[in-house]
């Protein structure tokens, strides 16, 4: 085999890297996104659209696509229902979560509403209904593969871990914002996924070989009944849904002075905590 010279092959190397001997693939359609559901075209109305880097879909087309049977709108309760076999879903317009099968996902911003149509995250009704999904840039194609819904709140969630951490958002966070809560509870749940710390929630809680971590769980507040966001925030934090990626939280009163202020970086500040890492 012939050989390439330094030189030449350091031209050959610019010429790949600047796209001359393979050139970027150009789009070959730059209309608006377009959805199949095992490979059949879904008419989504041209309303699918990229939202802070996410494909947002209306919720009706494509749940139906998917296997949705009924679909229905409270106008009271400005909530829309999906069901159909293996699904049951609850979509709160005005809330920062959307529940499939009793397991919860996290729209931070709530669902959006554009022509009077109720829009989800791709991604996130994909899962819901256990498909596969890709997306072309050169068709500006999403592709989605029909498959199982998701697995039932029931069965994945465990109720202990629920029960505690439910708790201890309540005690420490019962009324900072939704995303305040959901912070408390990546503490715990980072805790417990790592070494060195006890690898359970309620261990995790009680822990105090190096002090009292969470003073709720002594001074009796942790055992006060949680509020719905408290348990709602416990299971979006099980989910893996992360708003902070800290270790520890002060009151901001004593963000200047706790242990944490002295020996960790601050994270970010949220409600009224400060988040430690």
């Amino acid at each position: 085999m012939p050989k390439i010279s330094v030189a030449a092959g350091v031209l050959l190397i610019g010429l790949f890297l600047n796209g001359f001997l393979v050139p970027p693939a150009e789009p070959e359609y730059d209309g608006p996104i377009r959805v199949k559901v095992d490979g059949v075209p879904v008419d989504v109305w041209e309303m699918a659209e990229f939202v802070d880097g996410a494909i947002w879909v209306p919720l009706k087309p494509v749940a139906e696509a998917l296997g949705a049977e009924e679909l229905e709108w409270n106008s009271d309760s400005h909530t829309a229902t999906v069901s159909g076999d293996g699904i049951s879903m609850e979509v709160p317009a005005l809330s920062p979560w959307f529940v499939a099968n009793g397991r919860y996902f996290y729209l931070p911003d709530g669902a959006r509403i554009r022509d009077d149509r109720l829009t989800l995250p791709l991604s996130s009704l994909a899962k819901a209904f256990g498909a596969g999904l890709s997306y072309d840039e050169r068709t500006r194609t999403v592709e989605l593969t029909s498959g199982e819904p998701i697995e039932s709140g029931d069965s994945f969630y465990s109720e202990d871990d629920v029960y505690w951490l439910s708790h201890i958002i309540n005690a420490e966070a019962g009324n900072e914002p939704f995303a305040g809560k959901i912070a408390v509870g990546n503490v715990v749940t980072l805790r417990a996924s790592l070494e060195g710390w006890p690898d359970d929630i309620k261990g995790v809680i009680f822990d105090n070989r190096f002090g009292i971590q969470f003073s709720p769980a002594y001074s009796g507040s942790i055992y006060l009944n949680p509020n719905e966001e408290s348990v709602i925030a416990a299971k979006l934090a099980l989910e893996g849904v992360t708003v902070v990626h800290a270790l520890y939280f002060s009151p901001v009163s004593l963000s200047k002075t706790s242990w944490a202020a002295k020996n960790c970086e601050v994270v970010t500040e949220l409600g009224g905590h400060v988040f430690f890492i």
